[in-house]
């Protein structure tokens, strides 16, 4: 975003500033100063580590959480050739900084979790849930840990794996009942795996123990969620064919429906999460072709299906979102039910994506598409995000390149995606100034209204102004063939504003 002069006077001037992208996207910032104590600068950061000092192998950062102004995050670490490998745990503050870590340790023991495995739970602590293994798999455990707000260890749990080939626990999701279920993967042989679900109490006992049959299939990359009538929500990838899925259960674990969407294509991963009315949203790389024998890889696009709970459609969209093998790692719902998205695809390098998703209207807010660097050796790998107290997103993956062996990868970015540091690619509407002189507000500076000029409408459209945080906050609708728009300003807070003009669900521009 460009940059402004802040001013400031007596009369608590608001300052406009007008930005208009390419790509068919008006869009205009308005920047609004009451006070210089009433205005709350984002920070944000882009930084790799290599926090494992004891074996400074291979580390990645697999989940992260806000802790107020800090972070958290759960980070794993192997070193094959020493066969050794560290489970880990920091804090870093608002600057991205580590100032505490506490490590799980042990010789010819490799440590492995999926995404978004470590949860902050309802009596302020955290839970982390994946496994352990010896190398040489004659014995695996599930291991499960408990924390405090300090990374105090409460509890720790492992769990022998018995009777299957190899167990792997990807997920932990705190129930209503504070106790936990975790989903994972059940090996029956090598190349065929069931869906597994282990229930504990609030102390990380096990209480239940159940499979989904896959019926041959590999199903791998599980996310779980608790639905609001206690059920649970279910995501997974069938590795054989190439294609993501979503499952229903009850709260004793047992399939009440399951889904396929677009299965005769190459579709790539997913990530599912459910609205404040109580929908789940499906979200996933859509692949436009059947793929030969043999073939792994497709041009994908962003594609999203809202479900209601009984599993039929409520609505389903293809994004202008497209790149090379694009997946999805996870979304957020946002205060105002509006959605974000992250994901990667192949690009001049592997890059990272951030897109804002207009929840009713169906279409993208905005996005972002970055990476530590964007050399075309560097692979820039998101594996967590999360919503962030200021509106900005923190993320946490692992990064590398023909230069920089692999490290955990951490960012912090602004509310519309952007970061100090980060490389982005000027493919997204947010990044390419086209002009200024198609859309003006006067007065400017103004302190009770300003009047906001713009294209001319072929159709009926409106005007929305959005804020800080994504929500939205004035709504007008705009006649046909008009040029301007007076708005009243005299009730709105200090902050960062953002207000798009469309024209019959269109952004003009």
């Amino acid at each position: 975003m460009s940059k402004f002069k802040i001013e400031h006077n007596s009369n608590y001037p608001i300052f406009f500033k007008i930005i208009f992208f390419s790509k068919q996207y008006l869009i205009l910032t308005i920047i609004i100063l009451l006070s210089l104590q009433g205005f709350s600068q984002q920070i944000t950061f882009n930084s790799i580590y290599n926090p494992d000092s004891v074996y400074n192998f291979t580390p990645s950062g697999h989940s992260i959480i806000c802790q107020n102004t800090n972070y958290l995050v759960q980070a794993v670490s192997h070193n094959m050739p020493s066969c050794n490998g560290t489970l880990m745990f920091l804090k870093l503050d608002s600057l991205g900084n580590i100032f505490n870590k506490k490590s799980f340790i042990q010789d010819s023991i490799l440590y492995y979790s999926g995404l978004s495995s470590f949860i902050k739970t309802h009596d302020n602590g955290y839970c982390y849930a994946g496994g352990c293994r010896t190398v040489s798999l004659t014995k695996s455990y599930h291991h499960i840990v408990k924390l405090n707000s300090n990374l105090d260890t409460l509890w720790t749990k492992k769990i022998l794996q018995i009777n299957s080939i190899q167990e792997d626990i990807l997920q932990i999701c705190e129930t209503s009942d504070n106790g936990f279920v975790m989903v994972g993967e059940k090996y029956i042989t090598n190349s065929v795996s069931n869906i597994l679900l282990i229930k504990l109490d609030s102390l990380g006992n096990q209480l239940w123990y159940k499979t989904i049959i896959s019926g041959g299939e590999n199903w791998g990359l599980q996310q779980i969620r608790q639905t609001p009538d206690n059920g649970f929500l279910i995501y997974g990838y069938n590795i054989n064919v190439g294609n993501p899925f979503i499952m229903k259960t009850d709260s004793a674990g047992n399939l009440i429906w399951s889904k396929y969407p677009n299965s005769q294509f190459f579709n790539q991963g997913g990530a599912i999460t459910i609205t404040k009315d109580g929908n789940y949203l499906f979200a996933f790389g859509y692949g436009s072709q059947i793929l030969p024998s043999g073939y792994t890889d497709a041009v994908a696009q962003l594609y999203v299906v809202e479900y209601a709970p009984d599993g039929s459609v409520i609505w389903d969209n293809k994004f202008d979102l497209t790149g090379f093998d694009l997946n999805v790692v996870k979304i957020e719902v946002l205060p105002d039910n509006n959605f974000v998205v992250l994901g990667s695809y192949e690009d001049i390098a592997d890059v990272s994506y951030l897109a804002k998703i207009d929840i009713s209207k169906h279409e993208i807010l905005w996005k972002t598409v970055f990476g530590y660097t964007l050399d075309n050796t560097s692979e820039n790998m998101p594996m967590d995000f999360t919503v962030c107290p200021d509106g900005g997103f923190a993320i946490s993956g692992l990064y590398s390149s023909s230069l920089i062996p692999q490290k955990m990868w951490v960012a912090k970015t602004d509310s519309n995606g952007y970061a100090i540091g980060m490389q982005y690619l000027g493919v997204n509407e947010m990044n390419n100034i086209k002009s200024k002189e198609d859309v003006k507000a006067f007065p400017n500076p103004a302190i009770i209204q300003t009047t906001i000029t713009y294209p001319q409408l072929n159709k009926e459209g409106e005007l929305q102004v959005y804020d800080l945080l994504g929500q939205l906050v004035y709504e007008e609708k705009l006649a046909k063939t008009s040029t301007q728009k007076e708005i009243n300003i005299q009730s709105f807070k200090a902050g960062l504003y953002k207000v798009v003009v469309r024209e019959n669900g269109i952004i003009k521009g």
